[in-house]
């Protein structure tokens, strides 16, 4: 008998996270699968041609001021009647993801799929009853902040398909849908949400002025899917299309700088893919307004990808043009793909995993069922 799993997610990274593992399971006679979404996530799975319910409800601080999203959740759990939830991660506001944890009886286990390390949203005052985590140190962080929930090693899910995607089809794209010549020295400026931060806004005045000093170097601005229209952000900013594909961005860039990106995780999984190093991913952190805001949104006060030496962290506006310049060096980058090589970023089959832990639960509640 087929077990119902509803996903949910309601952000890039988590719809990219849970992706893998709705193909998957629509691809597995063991499982039927009710996708819910909302904000970027519904346009990105309906761009993949997925039947959607799209929930408008979200960015909410505290369980109290989300009861019309909590009653949308329990009516999604009536009408579908999974037997499992799987949901994405998002952050920092709580949204349907977390109403549908939060609103699940006791037999309807909860799964969440972290896409940066040691994620965890217990806005609503509860997690998922298990999370599937990318390696040992996105484990440690977790059990830390839900001892009592089940963590799973299974690599980066987002990531899982990068092996399949072939460098050549993507390479020259990005750079000649911006009139970018080839020998361009490009950095590309990964763009976040965050103008409400005086800190960001700086941040990016000053890496500007420093790149456009460099030599040969181009500088082009990346706006993320939730920040306004282009014509809306500071026209001092090098504004570029967004990609529908980020990979075109990521084998035609020599560095990607941002404040907190997965956009940096792409690059350096998608170098352990190939076996080959396209850009080098900048953290600009000397800001300490934005440097607090990273501890307090990831939990951290350091950056695993930067600490593992798969990424720099830029701590000093001083340092800034040394660094980018270090990263045209052999030897430099060399040792930036050692380390991702090492870290072991991209490994097949994560999705595939995901579904046997979900199963074995499944199969476990059906044993104490017929007990």
């Amino acid at each position: 008998m087929e077990k119902k799993v509803l996903i949910s997610a309601r952000d890039a990274g988590g719809a990219l996270s849970v992706l893998p593992v709705i193909r998957a399971l629509e691809s597995d006679p063991r499982f039927e699968v009710a996708i819910v979404a909302s904000g970027v996530a519904s346009t990105l799975f309906e761009r993949e041609g997925l039947i959607v319910d799209n929930v408008l409800l979200g960015g909410f601080d505290s369980i109290d001021a989300a009861h019309d999203l909590i009653v949308v959740a329990k009516e999604l759990i009536s009408t579908h009647r999974p037997d499992a939830i799987l949901t994405g991660l998002s952050g920092p506001t709580a949204g349907i993801d977390e109403a549908l944890i939060v609103s699940a009886s006791e037999d309807i286990p909860t799964f969440s799929v972290q896409d940066y390390w040691g994620d965890v949203n217990l806005t609503f005052g509860k997690g998922a009853d298990h999370y599937f985590v990318i390696d040992d140190l996105a484990e440690t962080i977790t059990k830390l902040q839900v001892a009592n929930s089940g963590v799973s090693k299974v690599g980066s899910v987002k990531h899982t398909s990068y092996h399949s995607i072939d460098p050549n089809v993507l390479k020259g794209f990005f750079r000649c849908a911006n009139g970018i010549e080839e020998d361009a020295f490009l950095v590309c400026l990964i763009g976040q949400p965050l103008w409400h931060l005086k800190g960001y806004e700086q941040t990016m005045q000053f890496a500007l002025s420093e790149i456009t000093n460099i030599p040969g170097a181009v500088a082009v601005y990346l706006p993320h899917p939730a920040e306004p229209e282009i014509a809306e952000l500071p026209e001092w900013l090098p504004c570029v299309e967004p990609s529908k594909q980020i990979l075109e961005v990521v084998v035609d860039s020599d560095v990607l700088c941002a404040v907190n990106s997965s956009v940096i995780a792409d690059a350096a999984a998608y170098a352990a893919a190939t076996e080959h190093l396209f850009a080098v991913g900048a953290y600009m952190l000397w800001d300490v307004e934005i440097s607090q805001w990273v501890e307090e949104t990831t939990g951290m006060d350091f950056v695993p990808l930067a600490r593992s030496g798969c990424a720099i962290t830029v701590q000093s506006q001083e340092e800034f043009s040394a660094l980018l310049m270090s990263t045209r060096q052999e030897a430099h980058r060399e040792r930036v793909f050692s380390a991702i090589k090492e870290n072991k970023l991209c490994v097949p089959g994560a999705e595939l995993r995901i579904l046997d832990v979900v199963w074995s639960k499944l199969a476990t509640l059906i044993e104490h069922e017929d007990k």
